[in-house]
């Protein structure tokens, strides 16, 4: 078998230098010519001739495959590792101009507007504007105006056997609609609720001058019991002390008119103000809101409700009082506390006087009575 050793062809091998910083088309590319020496048989062997031009193909084809694998890794780590860096310094300064912006707008919420009432909420602010401009977050101002507003005088009754006070009952019936008040629900427990007009004092047993709320405030702090201190604008000016005691010791304060007027003298107008200006009053300087409102002197009209709900008041009543309302003319503390206890009932809201001597002598015996019924006592709470 004779061998020939040919020359027949000159291969161009590339040779790609990777930088790791630089893409592959910006590197520098390295060109070399070697010279192949591919033996191959003679004509007159041609079997093995013909492996021999096999084998020579097979190694040019393996040579072309290995240059693109090369050709595809350089590509792949170059696109992984090399990204462009953009010099700080040739980042646009200028915001580019609004008629290059995208005239396609995001989508936005729905601007549908709800059809659900929001709760009546006080206002923030009673004293720059008038009281007129409240009315009609539930009632019209003619819906206002046509409500009755004859001069009603309340008396909750008597009960009999512990039963509830029929008038008490039917007025809270009558009234319900302004969310308006005159007796807890039918179960064992007690509200008590103090009217503050003004400020009167004893003399105690060793000679001492004091005060009959502090006295009350006293006894409802030892036996852990809270109470509705209903106030007027003069009281709370003139005795800012207690007012902050009551909030401070977890009392509840109620709205009983800026002036001690009667409210079926007034008109709608008047009947606002006089909520809202104590109202405001008493946020501003006790940080405190009121929600609890008592006509002055226990005496009302279908309009005096009317308003005081529309202005987001509950109107509280009584169903029991103890009849103390008079300094000059108190009842005797055995009589006073007999008639309680015949009278106690399910749900019983009881009025007092801050300027009782009676009650602040027979307090923690009325607490005491409670306690033996197994009633509970707490702020009366309608919401």
């Amino acid at each position: 078998m004779c061998l020939t050793k040919h020359t027949p062809a000159r291969f161009t091998f590339f040779t790609l230098f990777l930088s790791p910083t630089q893409p592959f088309w910006a590197m520098p590319l390295t060109v070399s010519r070697q010279k192949a020496s591919i033996w191959s048989c003679s004509n007159n062997e041609p079997a093995i001739g013909g492996r021999l031009k096999m084998a020579h193909k097979a190694t040019r084809h393996s040579h072309l495959l290995s240059g693109f694998a090369i050709l595809l890794a350089a590509i792949l780590l170059t696109a992984c590792t090399s990204a462009p860096q953009v010099p700080e310094s040739s980042l646009p300064t200028t915001t580019p101009d609004a008629s290059t912006a995208p005239t396609s707008t995001p989508t936005t919420a729905p601007t549908t507007v709800p059809t659900t009432v929001p709760p009546v909420t006080l206002p923030a602010d009673t004293t720059s504007r008038p009281a007129d401009e409240y009315i009609g977050t539930i009632f019209t101002r003619g819906q206002l105006q046509d409500f009755d507003n004859k001069r009603k005088v309340y008396w909750p009754g008597f009960s009999e056997d512990g039963e509830r006070p029929n008038y008490a009952r039917k007025m809270q019936i009558s009234y319900r609609r302004y969310n308006t008040f005159f007796l807890g629900d039918d179960v064992k427990y007690a509200y008590f609720t103090i009217v503050c007009k003004d400020e009167q004092y004893g003399i105690d047993e060793e000679g001492n001058q004091f005060s009959y709320t502090a006295s009350m405030l006293d006894t409802l702090k030892r036996q852990r019991v809270y109470a509705v201190f209903f106030v007027t604008l003069d009281y709370c000016k003139e005795h800012p002390d207690m007012v902050q005691r009551m909030i401070d010791e977890g009392h509840a304060i109620g709205n009983y008119g800026t002036h001690p007027v009667e409210t079926p003298t007034m008109s709608v107008d008047q009947i606002a103000s006089e909520i809202t200006t104590l109202h405001q009053y008493v946020k501003e300087n006790f940080g405190y809101t009121m929600t609890l409102y008592r006509p002055y002197n226990g005496i009302f009209s279908e309009q005096t409700f009317a308003v005081a709900y529309s202005l987001g008041y509950y109107s509280l009543g009584y169903s029991y009082t103890c009849s103390d309302g008079h300094v000059d003319n108190q009842p005797s503390p055995d009589f006073a506390l007999r008639q309680f206890e015949e009278n106690f009932h399910n749900g019983i809201v009881i009025q007092m006087h801050n300027t009782s001597s009676t009650i602040a002598s027979i307090l923690n015996d009325m607490i005491g009575y409670i306690q033996h019924c197994e009633f509970r006592t707490n702020i009366f709470r309608p919401y």
